[in-house]
């Protein structure tokens, strides 16, 4: 049966009355591609400025849902928050992550059906008194059981603040999905290594088809439409962020390639099906966006940029009442001095939504700033706030765009470092000292990532360089001494040992 059947005068009229049914051609018009790719949509609804909105899915939902807040709506999802130490990321909520769409329909059924609940045995012992909760997002920490299962209660009551939300904006993942024969459930992410181990017949890994993700769709629907709010509706998008790796021993390009299209074909048929059910095309507008602009450095995660552009543009099209009222660089919130003092109080997290407006239309070169001024200092303000992922993206645009700044290698430098790339951090630090050769302070932090990265020899001789050009230079003086006095111990730690094999070669040497 057709997805769309149309007489051949309808179709002809189609074509006629949309200028965007015809292809973007580069040889007539490349405004529709050019920055943050156009790509039209027609909202069925309209929201309410300020109103509750859930959000459920991939990582991509967590982008949404911050630009959401920033735009005043309410968010129940952002009132769940993990403490460091369990996390493996800057999102305090990233556990709530769902990647297959079984598991936003887990999620849905343990939260708001009467009849369905949590599978006994649902946890995975992986050590010794620490359990693995594979519902929730994979890189949670383990915790003790008591823990484990606080977690998935603080999950589930968020999931209990769906029936107060008109709009669900749901996006979805992936289509390789590990099934748990024991509770019949897929799960979230592939099972630890501990559980597979354990017992590796349980699990297995599907591939989903097209039809079986439209079910899965079909059941998320009926659940909402019975438990939810009165006037459900929803926002599909799938997200444009590639999976990192395949089960299936293909070329990850090619898996993806097929998990992204399965996706996209099933929303599209749901989308048909249904009235109370639009399609965002967040998929499509990353795509067709330069890839330099779309992704930040792991080729993998959406620029803060785009996010923002692909959210505000929802926004406009769905909610009139807040078309329109961000503040302009005319403004008295928003100005070229305001931005200054935000910047020389301190006060980075409002320095950052200047920066981030600034970027629509290129708004910074109004205000004097080129693009790597603008890409440098912005980059340095998300640094400040522990925005590692976007301050990656903006410093890292800012080395390309000027190389022989050594700042920017310096403050890409610090940033890898924080997140635990060490080698990289290494490198951008190195080119900072060879581009500024005088500056204390980048040696300095150069001869503390060496040592991090277990070179203290490499380090004292950095260090050495630098007490010679300043001598005065107390802090540089004291970690010479450090690393110094750290490597005469080594010495003579081995020197005792390589003594010691002696002697037990030689037994003669220590008869008295």
């Amino acid at each position: 049966m057709p997805l769309v059947s149309l007489s051949g005068a309808e179709a002809f009229a189609n074509l006629k009355a949309n200028r965007r049914s015809l292809w973007p051609d580069g040889r007539k018009d490349q405004s529709r591609l050019d920055g943050v790719a156009k790509v039209h949509f027609k909202p069925s609804f309209s929201l309410t400025p300020g109103e509750a909105v859930f959000t459920m899915g991939s990582c991509f939902a967590r982008n949404i849902e911050r630009r959401f807040s920033e735009l005043g709506f309410e968010l129940p999802t952002m009132a769940l928050t993990l403490p460091a130490e369990e996390r493996a990321s800057d999102t305090e909520n990233d556990l709530l992550n769902k990647y297959p769409p079984h598991s936003i329909l887990n999620e849905l059924r343990w939260a708001l059906d009467p009849e369905a609940a949590f599978p006994e045995g649902g946890f995975f012992n992986v050590k010794k008194d620490l359990w693995h909760d594979p519902h929730l997002a994979g890189n949670v920490a383990p915790a003790p059981l008591e823990r484990v299962v606080e977690r998935r209660r603080m999950v589930e009551e968020i999931y209990r603040q769906v029936p107060r939300c008109r709009l669900v904006v749901m996006t979805l993942g992936l289509t390789e999905a590990w099934f748990d024969k024991e509770t019949g459930y897929y799960l979230n992410a592939a099972p630890p290594q501990a559980a597979f181990k354990a017992d590796p017949d349980r699990f297995r890994m599907d591939v989903l088809t097209v039809d079986e993700i439209l079910v899965v769709l079909e059941q998320i629907r009926d659940l909402l439409m019975r438990f939810g709010h009165p006037q459900m509706r929803m926002m599909l998008t799938v997200s444009p962020v590639p999976f990192k790796a395949t089960f299936t021993g293909r070329d990850a390009i090619i898996a993806n390639s097929y998990s992204k299209s399965a996706l996209r074909a099933a929303a599209e048929m749901f989308v048909f099906r249904h009235g109370n059910v639009d399609y965002v095309p967040s998929y499509e507008i990353v795509t067709h966006t330069s890839r330099a602009s779309a992704f930040i450095q792991d080729n993998r995660h959406i620029t803060p940029s785009v996010v923002n552009e692909i959210v505000d543009r929802v926004v406009s099209a769905y909610c009139a009442g807040l078309a329109g009222v961000q503040p302009t660089e005319d403004s008295s919130r928003m100005s070229p001095t305001l931005l200054r003092e935000f910047l020389q109080e301190g006060d980075f997290a409002s320095a950052v939504g200047v920066f981030g407006r600034l970027e629509k239309g290129q708004r910074y070169q109004r205000w004097g700033y080129s693009e790597f001024d603008y890409r440098l200092s912005y980059g340095k303000a998300l640094a400040k706030l522990e925005g590692l992922a976007e301050a990656q993206a903006q410093l890292s645009k800012a080395v390309v765009l000027n190389p022989q700044d050594s700042d920017a290698h310096y403050n890409l430098g610090l940033v890898l470092a924080k997140l635990q790339r060490s080698i990289e951090a290494e490198e951008q630090i190195a080119l900072a000292v060879a581009l500024d050769p005088e500056s204390a302070e980048i040696r300095l932090r150069y001869a503390r990532q060496l040592v991090a990265n277990g070179k203290p020899d490499e380090a004292a001789a950095e260090l050495r360089i630098a007490a010679e050009q300043h001598p005065s230079h107390r802090r540089v003086r004291a970690f010479l001494d450090t690393v110094q006095e750290s490597l005469n111990t080594q010495k003579s730690e081995s020197s005792a040992d390589a003594a010691g094999e002696t002697s037990l070669l030689n037994p003669a040497t220590t008869a008295s």
